[in-house]
Formats: structure tokens, C-alpha cells, sequence
């Protein structure tokens, strides 16, 4: 129940929340926006509530055993929308792990047609940097305002980082970009980001630009749309 409006919200749980989530919930109003996102894990307990434009969101790390390589990262991100990347190429990619360049490649991670053979390289880059920033350092991670906007802007601000890293717009033009995504931005923020950098992200000039969010919702394809 909504306590200050008295209406009730919608629960959806899931079991396929980042780092091994141990509970998962995301509370959506009647009209089916997103009000609040909730995971707990052994490893992490983050936060997220969405209103109007004082959202808050808030992450604090359990350490726990090694952490994960940059490498890992990477092919984690990928592998989220492998299924959804798959279906818009009407193909059958895998990652081969044995096969992935060494950390100083061009490449992040290369995928491999298991029917054809035909490989696919993806750029990964972290589509929020300011979290891990703070996470590293602290431990915990908080921060308040439009969530929108500061999602927009850091996606943003990805976008360019690899397209100045990549100069060049005939390796742009072959070039499938994974931002491996953040919590904080839901499925309507990426929809109105869609709409709105439409020609920001044309002009980019990448083969596609894919959003590797944690939920499958936000497991989706920015640009060509």
C-alpha cells in the first residue's frame, strides 16, 4: 500500500537480480511505472524510489570473496542481452570464453555464430561511472535528484568517451557498443531517452547501441530504433 496516497502498488519479484540477488523487488504504480526498486544479497544492498524529481537511490557493497575482473565485467554485460542481441541479428552468437582478446585488445568481448562462424566484436563501457567511483573508495554509494537527467547525462557522457577513443567513423560504423547498465535508470527513462537522443545517437554513428540493464526490461537496444 502507498501509504501517502492510499493506493496500492504493485509488487513484481525476481530471481535473476545482479550479483546473485537473494531477493529482488520492483514496485510499479496502477498506470505501471516504476515507484521503487529494492535488492538484497549477500554481496550487496541497493535502493532505489522514484518521485517526481527528489529520487534517491542508494548502494552499499557487503565485501565478499575475489572480486570480478574487468574482463568479467564485460562478458557479464554482454551475456545479459545476449538473447535479445541474438533475435535482432536472427542469429545464434555464444561467447567462447577461450577465445576472448587479451584486456589490451580493441575488443572487448567477440562473439562467435555457432551455425555460420560469422563473429561479432562488442565495445563495453560502463554506461554510469560515478557509482564506481564511490563504491571503490567508500564502500557505499548514495545520491538524490531527477533520475532522468543524471542517467541521460552519464549515458551521454559514455557515448562520447567511445566515440572519442574511436575517432574514426569507419570503425564506428562496424562498431556494436554495450553500456552495461545501472540500477537507477528504469525501462520509462530509457523509452523518453530513446525519443529524445534519437539524432544524438545517429549522429554518434555506432552499427547499434545496446543498454545491458540488470532487469530484462531495461535489457534493450538504444539506437537504431
Amino acid at each position: 500500500m502507498d501509504e501517502q496516497r492510499g493506493r496500492v502498488i504493485n509488487l513484481e519479484l525476481h530471481d535473476d537480480l545482479p550479483l546473485h540477488a537473494d531477493l529482488g523487488a520492483v514496485a510499479k504504480g496502477k498506470s505501471g511505472v516504476t515507484k521503487a526498486v529494492r535488492e538484497e544479497s549477500s554481496g550487496r544492498s541497493y535502493s532505489a524510489d522514484y518521485d517526481k524529481d527528489n529520487d534517491r537511490e542508494a548502494l552499499v557493497i557487503k565485501p565478499k570473496g575475489r572480486k570480478p575482473t574487468k574482463k568479467e565485467k564485460e562478458i557479464a554485460a554482454v551475456n545479459r542481452i545476449l538473447l535479445k542481441l541474438n533475435q535482432a541479428h536472427r542469429a545464434k552468437f555464444e561467447i567462447v570464453t577461450s577465445q576472448q582478446p587479451p584486456d589490451d585488445s580493441s575488443i572487448d568481448v567477440l562473439l562467435s555464430d555457432s551455425l555460420t562462424g560469422r563473429e561479432l566484436e562488442i565495445q563495453v563501457r560502463v554506461s554510469d561511472d560515478k557509482p564506481h567511483k564511490d563504491i571503490q573508495t567508500k564502500g557505499r554509494f548514495n545520491r538524490c535528484g531527477n533520475a532522468y537527467e543524471i542517467g541521460k547525462d552519464a549515458i551521454k557522457r559514455a557515448i562520447n568517451a567511445k566515440k572519442k577513443r574511436y575517432a574514426s567513423p569507419e570503425e564506428r560504423r562496424d562498431m556494436v557498443f554495450v553500456l552495461d547498465g545501472w540500477p537507477w535508470l528504469t525501462a520509462e527513462h530509457l523509452a523518453q531517452f530513446k525519443i529524445e537522443e534519437h539524432q544524438f545517437m545517429t549522429d554518434a554513428g555506432f552499427k547499434e547501441i545496446w543498454f545491458s540493464g540488470y532487469r530484462d526490461e531495461t535489457q534493450i537496444i538504444l539506437s537504431p530504433c
